[in-house]
């Protein structure tokens, strides 16, 4: 009975193998002797890149940062399974970073996207990293590309030595609508002209005559898609008024009297979207308070003694997300320290006495992730050094002696990846010479 029920079995499975074929074997696709498997393809910049093959960067100045995008392509018949993030490896791994992880799961046919970046660091020379893609390609397992890029040396290069716009110090310089702006200042007598460019040689004046009173040591920020001038020093004393205009041209009044009292020499920054007004002075010495707006109108004290001690002619950036406020002069003594806040309100010593001098008149920028200090006043006269630093502690001389001449009051932004140098006073008076960097 048992042999009897084992024939029927194997008769009624051998009819349904003759009817519907034999079951898929794994690997195998429904076209005989075609595998299942995934295939990973690279290319960088458009530029498919073999494995063990290699991308070459190019050129760059130090103190560069370059962005590419690399694509993950499929080319198999099953999905392809990244095992990981992407590795960077090698001798100069540190100066290559994955900005940008792709997708770990590709289907066939498809892709993702992945964004390296280069920073070329301080040193000249060449540099190399590995990146690694590991997947689960049973050729291509492990994609290994060669990174290489060399780093070059960079000047100052002089855009013009003579703008449009007479010589001056005390002036204001923002850049707002891809353009670089230079605002009133001092040429002998009080300013209140406007001029921009978009190269720092050709300049064309936005107007002669703005609406706010011709003034030098001001504040100049933009915010809110505007460029505002804050307070400063003009023919009848100390201001506080606040201004804005769109174009350059036409201004608007915001207030004429802020809650902060008239002065120059102070700090002026956008953080936390509000416009922010920092120290400075007038006739009876220095302040140290710190004020706040959303609309140039309404002023709120965040305090009326920062633990910086009082002064002007400092310098204030936002960088790491936190104001900071370096050097300038507090009536007693030039100063080389550095503080932070993150609500100007309480603020902390990064360090008492920075590598660069005790100064005033100074400069500073952000830039390539870094605090930068150009230039300024100290007790041996004009500078034309620059420094940097990635945390406000540790400075780092880039040049004892840039190639424009040593200067103080004059007024520098980071345009087009370059950091600019324009206008100031220098040993043979004023300048209204533009460098770049």
């Amino acid at each position: 009975m048992k042999r009897r029920n084992f024939i029927i079995t194997a008769t009624i499975c051998l009819v349904a193998l003759l009817i519907f074929g034999c079951p898929a074997d794994p690997g195998v696709t429904d076209e005989p002797g075609v595998t299942v498997a995934p295939a990973i393809e690279v290319s960088i910049n458009g530029s498919t890149i073999v494995n063990t093959g290699s991308y070459d960067f190019g050129t760059y100045k130090i103190f560069k940062t370059e962005e590419i995008t690399g694509t993950i392509r499929n080319t198999g018949t099953g999905d392809l399974t990244l095992n990981g993030n992407i590795s960077i490896s090698g001798t100069n791994a540190d100066l290559f970073t994955v900005t940008n992880q792709p997708e770990t799961t590709i289907v066939s046919g498809g892709s993702t996207t992945f964004t390296a970046s280069l920073s070329t660091g301080t040193i000249t020379g060449s540099k190399t990293a590995t990146l690694t893609i590991t997947s689960d390609d049973g050729d291509d397992g492990s994609y290994a590309i060669g990174l290489t890029a060399t780093a070059a040396d960079r000047d100052w290069t002089a855009a013009t030595s003579s703008a449009a716009w007479t010589a001056r110090y005390g002036f204001g310089s923002v850049v707002y609508d891809d353009k670089i702006w230079v605002l009133g200042g001092y040429d002998d007598a009080v300013c209140n002209d406007v001029w921009y460019s978009i190269d720092g040689v050709t300049w064309t004046e936005a107007t002669s005559s703005a609406a706010w009173t011709a003034r030098e040591c001001f504040g100049s920020v933009v915010y809110d898609d505007k460029i505002w001038v804050l307070g400063g020093y003009d023919d009848s004393g100390h201001n506080n008024d606040v201004w804005y205009s769109t174009d350059g041209v036409t201004w608007t009044e915001a207030t004429s009297s802020a809650a902060w009292s008239g002065r120059e020499g102070f700090g002026s920054v956008v953080y936390d979207d509000k416009i922010w007004v920092l120290g400075g002075g007038d006739r009876t010495g220095p302040y140290n308070d710190v004020w706040y707006s959303t609309d140039g109108v309404t002023w709120t004290e965040a305090t009326s003694s920062a633990a910086w001690t009082a002064r002007y002619c400092f310098e204030s950036v936002v960088y790491d997300g936190k104001i900071w406020v370096l050097g300038g002069d507090d009536d007693s003594d030039y100063c080389n320290d550095v503080w932070y806040s993150s609500d100007g309100g309480i603020w902390t010593s990064a360090t008492l006495s920075a590598a660069w001098s005790a100064r005033y008149g100074l400069e500073s920028v952000v830039y390539d992730d870094k605090i930068w200090v150009l230039g300024g006043y100290d007790s041996s006269g004009l500078n034309n050094d620059v420094w940097y630093s990635t945390d406000g502690v540790t400075w780092t001389e880039a040049t004892s002696s840039a190639a424009w001449p040593a200067r103080n009051y004059f007024e520098s932004v980071v345009y087009d990846d370059k950091i600019w140098v324009l206008g100031g006073y220098e040993i043979d008076g004023l300048c209204n010479d533009v460098w770049y960097w």
